[in-house]
């Protein structure tokens, strides 16, 4: 969850310094943005761990 953070912001910082942020708007995507990726991800975690529980166990 901080990496995702951390990444958000170097995007905006890196396009305000661009001069591409010009609307207001622009902050609020990318805020809509990043909270999706978050929730994805953590949506995601479980069956990745499940896969990884699975290979573990055929692997022995």
């Amino acid at each position: 969850m901080k990496l995702s953070v951390v990444l958000i912001f170097a995007v905006a910082v890196l396009l305000a310094l661009t001069g591409q942020a010009q609307s207001r708007n622009f902050f609020k995507r990318l805020e809509k943005v990043g909270k999706n990726v978050r929730n994805a991800a953590e949506r995601a975690l479980p069956t990745v761990v499940g896969y990884a529980g699975v290979a573990k166990q055929f692997g022995k």
